[in-house]
Parts: structure tokens; C-alpha cells; sequence
């Protein structure tokens, strides 16, 4: 049988009777109420811990949350000088796609390389002879999520033989996790690819989500645009 007993402070622990008259031994109490406050002590750590945790998660948010405004400010100054020097074509100065730059000399692009869900190598000269749009992109981005049912949406408009869209992802969890992120987005019937370790994207010379970049028929990036665009206008179906 178990009675309850009292011991300093008030607190009660179950304990196992001794002998007839169910006294308890007293070094017994003692380790119980010195377990009982290091227990205590550890719930009490743990919860200040638990607390200094989501404090700096918040604050983690909050700098991502400026660095990409940072980064979506830089990519707009960019944009700005290229308006400046005429590097905007005149069709694409208004509208939905206003801050596409196009580029008055074309830079050779073909050796960008992405990975498909094997983990093989791909270069963008595989596809020449196509008009491609790479769009680099994450599961994490909301801006990116928010454009990549429209840009799902421009690729139906054209036969991939003549232009292909090409999805490349930023997700560290691989694969399979950007793929169920393509279909919850209406983005499946892209081709996706992973950008591992963000290579091709620094190679570009960007940091910020999303980036996309239009690739001619001989493998040259001709135009560029930093951050979320109406993708299924019919300025951009224009391009």
C-alpha cells in the first residue's frame, strides 16, 4: 500500500509504507525532496530556455524578413539604372512586367548548371534551340509562391518544344519537398530542377528570391527580372 507524505515546503510524494505502524524512513524523505527540487530546478531552466527560444526565433524572422527586403532593394536599384541607360525595352516600360530589364548585350549562359531528382547534372545548353525562363524560387518565399501560379499558367500558353520554363529551386529539403511544393502551387507541369548550394544563382551574380532570367535559342540570358511579376499577362506572353 502507498500513503501520501508531507515533507518541507508542502509538497506530497507517494511513498512506500515500512513496517506495521507505516513510518517512513527519514533519509528516504530527504532524497525525495532533494530529487524533487533538482527536478524543479530543471523544469524551471527548461522553461527559460524554451522562452530564450522562441525569442530568438522572432528575431531570426524579423532579419530574414529584412534581408530580403534588402535584397528585392537592391535588385529594384538595379532595375532603376538599367531604365536610366535605355536597357528596358520600350514595350515592357508600363504595365505588369515594368521592371523586366531587358539587356542591351546578351551574356552567355549555357553553362548554368542544375540538378534533377537523381541528383544528374544539367546545362542549359541542353535546351538551346528553346526560348527558356528560369525562375529561382523556394518553398519558403511567399513572393515566390504567390507568382508561380501565374508563371505555371504562362508555360500552358506556349508548346515547351519552342519555350520551356524551368523551375530551380532553393530548397534545402530536396527533391521531393519542392516537388509537392510545384503541385500545391499549380506549378507541376514546370521542369524542376535544384540549385544546389545556390551556384547558379551566385553565378548570376543575385542573392534574392525570387529571380528570374529569360535564356535565348543560342543560350544567352537577353532579359532579367528581380522579384514577383504578373508571369501570364499579355504583356509578358508579349516578351
Amino acid at each position: 500500500m502507498q500513503t501520501l507524505v508531507e515533507i518541507d515546503g508542502g509538497v506530497y510524494l507517494l511513498h512506500e509504507r515500512i513496517g506495521a505502524i507505516g513510518k517512513p524512513a527519514a533519509p528516504h524523505l530527504v532524497g525525495h525532496a532533494r530529487n524533487l527540487r533538482k527536478n524543479q530546478d530543471r523544469v524551471s531552466i527548461m522553461k527559460r530556455n524554451a522562452r530564450r527560444i522562441v525569442l530568438l526565433a522572432a528575431m531570426v524572422a524579423l532579419a530574414l524578413m529584412g534581408v530580403y527586403g534588402i535584397f528585392a532593394w537592391q535588385g529594384n536599384s538595379r532595375q532603376a539604372v538599367a531604365a536610366e541607360t535605355g536597357a528596358i525595352g520600350p514595350h515592357m516600360a508600363k504595365g505588369p512586367m515594368k521592371r523586366l530589364v531587358v539587356h542591351t548585350k546578351r551574356r552567355d549562359v549555357s553553362d548554368l548548371v542544375l540538378y534533377d531528382g537523381e541528383g544528374k547534372p544539367h546545362r542549359l545548353s541542353e535546351w538551346k534551340g528553346r526560348v527558356l525562363l528560369v525562375n529561382f524560387w523556394a518553398t519558403w518565399c511567399f513572393p515566390c509562391r504567390k507568382e508561380m501560379p501565374k508563371i505555371g499558367n504562362l508555360q500552358k500558353a506556349f508548346p515547351k518544344e519552342q519555350f520551356l520554363v524551368i523551375a530551380a529551386s532553393e530548397d534545402r529539403k530536396g527533391y521531393k519537398w519542392a516537388k509537392e511544393g510545384l503541385y500545391v502551387l499549380d506549378g507541376d507541369n514546370l521542369l524542376l530542377l535544384m540549385d544546389q548550394g545556390a551556384k547558379a544563382l551566385r553565378k548570376l551574380g543575385e542573392r534574392g528570391l525570387p529571380t528570374t532570367i529569360l535564356v535565348d535559342r543560342q543560350g544567352r540570358e537577353f532579359a532579367r527580372l528581380i522579384g514577383p511579376a504578373e508571369w501570364d499577362s499579355e504583356e509578358a506572353k508579349a516578351i
